[in-house]
């Protein structure tokens, strides 16, 4: 379960996209980021799980995002 919280590329009009299922108010742990091949952080989010590239296969198709990264011990981490 994932959603996305900024929209770095349109000023948030996409804020609050996020994965089938999920519910308002649910707590997720997991800070990412999606980018493209030059690094451009396009959207920021939040994920139930780290390993997850469900983020990514949105920022794909809305954006033409081609990396992941999730926060984890003070730095950003690729999948």
């Amino acid at each position: 379960m994932w959603v996305i919280t900024r929209d770095l590329i349109n000023n948030n009009l996409r804020k609050g996209v996020c994965s089938p299922g999920f519910l308002e108010g649910t707590v997720l742990p997991f800070e990412f980021r999606l980018s493209d091949d030059d690094g451009k952080v396009y959207y920021r989010g939040w994920s139930d799980d780290s390993s997850s590239f469900g983020p990514l296969r949105f920022g794909q198709v809305t954006a033409g995002c081609t990396k992941i990264q999730y926060w984890e011990n003070g730095e950003w981490a690729h999948l």
